[in-house]
Formats: structure tokens, C-alpha cells, sequence
């Protein structure tokens, strides 16, 4: 299974995805595409969504993600309800989240009684979000990691990370 994540800012563009995408030698039914709705996008989902796809070129995404709450926009649980719709339409398989932590979800859950398949959260052995982890099991929401080797913050270089590299004969990319 191939997993392609894909939004504003992650360094992989839409269009280029779905150039790969339609290349005859690509199944798409072997492809897993994610992409997100940015933060200003927030109050018009719809929009985001129909541009998503034509730069993606295709007609049902897979994982379609809220990038970061922005509390402070106000407009976090409408565009969670947009994309309920989107998913009860049929045009995108599941929906989830980032950044969100417990009370953000709470408010999902309480406005609207669906939470998100997915969190995809930072979580590195020093930020590990015991309790962001432990409202995701309790409620059945996968846990996806960003920046799981905490590379700006030196973890591959980490003393402890490499020792208990060393000591297992592996890479510190491993042991983090």
C-alpha cells in the first residue's frame, strides 16, 4: 500500500501528485492519498476541496484532514460539518484531523457527535501526548505521527538516543 500525504506547506504539491496519479503505470486503487484543508480555508471546505481535486485529478479522496484547529478563526467545527458532508457524499472515504488536542476533539465530539478517524499529531519520545493518546484510544482515533525522529530538535543526535542505538547495533533513525 502506497501512502501519499499531500497539502499546502508539506513540501509535496497536489499537482505533482496528480500527475503521478494519472500515469498509466499507477493503480489508483493502490494509492492512499491524503491532503488537508489549510487554515484559511477553514470557512469554505467545499471550495478547498473541489480545487484539491482538480489539481489531484481524481474523484474520491481517501483521507481529507483539518491542518490545525486555529481556535482563535472560530470556524474549526463548521468546517469539521463540511467535511461530514463531503464524507457522507461520497467523495472522500474518511476524515481526520491535526493538532488537535483532547478539548478541541471534545468540542467535535459534543457539536456535532463524530469524531475524526485520525489525529495526526507531533509526537517524538520527549513529546510523547500521554493524554491526547489516551483520549484516542478511549474513542477509537488513530494516532499519526509527525515528526516522529524530532529532527529539528537534534533527537538523531539525542546522547541517549544514541547510545541505546549503539547498544541495539542500529541507527538512531531506528531507536528514536
Amino acid at each position: 500500500d502506497r501512502r501519499v500525504g499531500v497539502g499546502p506547506g508539506d513540501g509535496v504539491d497536489e499537482e505533482g501528485v496528480g500527475r503521478v496519479l494519472g500515469r498509466d503505470d499507477v493503480d489508483r486503487d493502490d494509492v492512499f492519498v491524503t491532503t488537508k484543508v489549510w487554515n484559511d480555508d477553514h470557512t469554505d471546505v467545499p471550495s478547498a476541496f473541489d480545487a484539491s481535486m482538480t489539481r489531484l485529478g481524481i474523484d474520491v479522496l481517501d483521507l481529507y484532514l483539518i491542518h490545525w484547529p486555529a481556535p482563535a478563526q472560530g470556524a474549526y467545527v463548521d468546517a469539521w460539518k463540511a467535511m461530514l458532508d463531503l464524507q457522507r457524499e461520497g467523495r472522500v472515504r474518511s476524515v481526520g484531523v491535526c493538532n488537535f488536542q483532547v478539548p478541541h476533539l471534545q468540542r467535535l465530539l459534543d457539536e456535532t457527535g463524530v469524531l475524526p478517524s485520525v489525529n495526526q499529531v507531533e509526537l517524538s519520545p520527549y513529546l510523547q501526548q500521554r493524554e491526547l493518546r489516551a483520549f484516542h484510544a478511549e474513542h477509537g482515533i488513530v494516532t499519526e505521527a509527525w515528526s516522529p525522529l524530532a529532527v529539528r530538535a537534534g533527537l538523531l543526535e539525542d546522547p541517549v538516543v544514541v547510545e541505546l542505538a549503539a547498544k541495539h547495533e542500529v541507527t538512531a533513525a531506528f531507536a528514536g
